[in-house]
C-alpha cells in the first residue's frame, strides 16, 4: 500500500482542484468569467440531476471566488427559476439568498423573482422560499435601518418584502403541514428580529 508523493499531487479531488485554481487563466486556459459562461452553457443543455452540480460550481465562482462577476451573470442564473426541475428552482432560491447576503443591493433586483417563487405550484419550492425570506427579512431590515437616505427603489423593495411577510403569515392556515411549519418558523424569526434587544 505504498504511494508516492507525486501521486498525491496529481490525484486531487474535484473540490481541491477547484479551490486551488488561481485568478486569471486556469489550467485549461480559461478565465473565471469564461469558466462561468462554459458552466452556464452546460447547465442550459443538461436535463438531469447533474445540472444542480454545475449550477453550484457557478455559484461558488461568482459568489465566493470572484464576486465582481455576480452582477454580470445574475440574469443568466435567475433564468433557471422557470426550470421544470423542482431542485433547480430551489437552487435559484438559495442563490438569491446567498447573492443578497453578499450584496444587499441585489435585493432590489431579486425580490420580485423571490416573490414569484414564493407562489410556485410545488410545496417544496414554497417552503424553500419561506426559509429564504426568514433570512432575507432580517438582512433587508438591517439595510433599511442603516441607510441614511431611503431611495424610492428601496422603499418599493421594502414594501414587497413586507407584503411577502404578510403572505407568509397567511400561510399559517395552510392545509399543508410543511408549509404551516415553515410559516411558523418565519413568524418566530420575525418576532426575534423585531424584538428590542436588552
Amino acid at each position: 500500500m505504498a504511494s508516492s508523493s507525486g501521486d498525491s499531487v496529481t490525484r486531487r479531488s474535484v473540490a481541491s482542484q477547484f479551490f486551488t485554481q488561481e485568478e486569471g487563466p486556469s489550467i485549461d486556459g480559461m478565465t473565471t468569467s469564461e469558466r462561468v459562461v462554459d458552466l452556464l452553457n452546460q447547465a442550459a443543455l443538461i436535463t438531469n440531476d447533474s445540472k444542480i452540480t454545475v449550477l453550484k460550481q457557478v455559484q461558488e465562482l461568482i459568489i465566493n471566488k470572484d464576486p465582481t462577476l455576480l452582477d454580470n451573470f445574475l440574469d443568466e442564473i435567475i433564468a433557471f427559476q422557470a426550470d421544470k426541475s423542482i431542485e433547480v428552482r430551489k437552487f435559484v432560491i438559495g442563490f438569491i439568498e446567498e447573492a443578497c447576503k453578499r450584496d444587499i443591493e441585489l435585493l432590489l433586483k431579486l425580490i420580485a423573482n423571490l416573490n414569484m417563487l414564493l407562489r410556485d405550484e410545488n410545496v417544496n419550492v414554497v417552503k424553500k422560499a419561506i426559509l429564504t425570506m426568514t433570512q432575507l427579512y432580517k438582512v433587508a431590515l438591517q439595510w433599511m435601518v442603516k441607510s441614511r437616505v431611503i431611495s424610492d427603489l428601496q422603499e418599493a423593495c421594502w414594501d414587497m418584502v413586507s407584503s411577502m411577510a404578510g403572505e407568509i403569515i397567511l400561510l399559517l392556515d395552510s392545509d399543508n403541514d410543511g408549509i404551516r411549519t415553515h410559516a411558523i418558523k418565519f413568524v418566530e424569526g420575525l418576532i426575534v428580529t423585531l424584538s428590542p434587544r436588552m
